[in-house]
């Protein structure tokens, strides 16, 4: 990598690497996926739409191919944290081989896809089968580039067959029967914390478990535009009633801790849980305070207002009624599918939201805080200029002191000041493995957890 004034990121190609048909990937390739991905493609009278996370690449103003194997992208301003930024998201895997996915897209098929074209990539895996409702199988690409520490080629495995099983009871018990060799990673297939103890009476010793952060993470957010929420003293008199202890009990089975904006708290302001609505040792003053905020506003005889959320939330919505419960709060819960979920925060006229922020870094915040003109699906409604403001000057920054404390500022500012977001807990996604299974690499922060690569991975049985 080379690094101009952080607005000028170049890269050059690894030799060896190429797609599992064997054609040599090059920086055309990158450039031409690039393109691609943030742009789309228009043929005629069709177009492909640019990415739906396009943005996650931030103010890419060029892509090109230099010389030397190399790929150039030039950004509309500073961005130190650029990489970062990318490799934390799922925007980093290129999807389309340019050789086979560009001829199809001239000639009019603009809408081909991973399927169309065989699956083919340049992992350490390449596809082999797929049996619809069954299994899925990989084998080892032989001519992988990657080497481990003594020069060996990877991947170890010779393959890996990804079983399809739909209902989270029977993934469990063929698990734990030794069908499959680790549980699912998805919502509904991690591990329950109160499974647990189900697992270590069938297999002891005999299995460990990766521990992501994740899982469930109920925050509010509010329309600070319309009422009752253009009143702060409505917004603090909700956070600080709020138990959010009792949501990692309710919900995360007792696995997961107190979060401030970000699901990493290692961001987090050192003294964050000493904040009102967040110590317990406060609770009784706080929720004293929440009452006389909700009367001085004018809602002493109770608090009405609309609650926007996914059905699939239904276990956290259960929790946010029972959570407001005393302040005399009437709650009404407008659920939606996902798709009318997503059209409903675009059209800005709820009064507050279901909608964690899931940010591990605070550049990925910005979709969650930014106004509608940016993102119509914002967590919070706002005209407040100083959001962006802050995140302006978390591109001028160049080391990670820096970012953390400006990071920090944001998050008092956002849930303590001016509380737009009332955040509760983070949970831990549990993934099981069998206790032969090594060298397993899960990073415990990070989308890129998703994608966790099995080429250093070997069976000790």
């Amino acid at each position: 990598w080379e690094i101009d004034d952080f607005t000028v990121y170049t890269f050059q190609i690894r030799d060896g690497v190429s797609w599992h048909d064997g054609t040599t990937l090059t920086a055309e390739d990158v450039t031409w996926w690039l393109n691609l991905y943030l742009n789309g493609a228009t043929v005629g009278d069709k177009t492909r739409l640019k990415a739906t996370i396009a943005g996650n690449y931030g103010d890419v103003q060029k892509v090109e191919t230099l010389d030397g194997n190399r790929v150039r992208v030039t950004l509309g301003g500073r961005d130190p944290f650029w990489l970062q930024r990318v490799a934390f998201d799922r925007a980093g895997q290129m999807m389309h081989p340019r050789h086979l996915a560009a001829p199809r897209i001239a000639a009019g098929d603009v809408d081909v896809n991973p399927v169309d074209l065989g699956y083919v990539g340049a992992g350490p895996f390449m596809f082999e089968n797929y049996d619809k409702g069954v299994a899925i199988d990989v084998v080892r690409y032989d001519r992988y580039w990657e080497r481990d520490e003594q020069g060996r080629q990877l991947p170890y495995l010779d393959g890996v067959e990804y079983i399809i099983i739909k209902e989270p009871a029977a993934m469990h018990a063929a698990f734990r029967t030794g069908r499959i060799d680790s549980t699912a990673r998805g919502r509904g297939f991690f591990v329950p914390p109160e499974m647990l103890p189900s697992y270590r009476k069938s297999l002891g010793e005999g299995f460990w478990l990766a521990e992501k952060i994740g899982g469930v993470a109920p925050s509010m957010g509010f329309n600070i535009t319309r009422p009752p929420f253009d009143d702060v003293r409505v917004r603090r008199a909700v956070s600080l009633w709020i138990d959010r202890q009792s949501a990692i009990e309710a919900l995360g089975g007792g696995v997961g801790e107190l979060k401030g904006l970000l699901q990493d708290t290692s961001w987090s302001n050192p003294d964050f849980l000493t904040w009102p609505g967040y110590n317990p040792a406060t609770r009784a003053a706080d929720r004293a305070e929440a009452r006389r905020l909700l009367a001085e506003a004018g809602y002493a005889n109770g608090l009405s207002f609309s609650l926007l959320a996914k059905r699939t939330d239904l276990k956290a919505l259960e929790w946010w009624e029972g959570a407001l419960s005393g302040l005399g709060v009437d709650l009404t819960l407008d659920m939606f599918d996902g798709p009318s979920f997503e059209q409903k925060s675009a059209e800005g006229t709820w009064q507050a939201k279901q909608s964690g922020i899931t940010g591990f870094i605070p550049e990925e915040a910005y979709g969650h805080l930014a106004t509608v003109d940016v993102n119509p699906r914002t967590s919070v409604v706002h005209h407040d200029p100083r959001i962006a403001e802050f995140f302006d000057r978390l591109g001028t920054l160049s080391t990670l002191e820096e970012r953390q404390e400006v990071g920090r500022e944001l998050e008092r500012y956002v849930i303590m000041d001016n509380v737009y977001v009332v955040a509760t807990y983070v949970g831990f996604d549990l993934m099981a493995y069998r206790d032969y299974v090594k060298g397993l690499p899960i990073a415990r922060t990070g989308r890129n957890g998703k994608l966790t690569s099995h080429a250093t991975v070997w069976l000790d049985k």
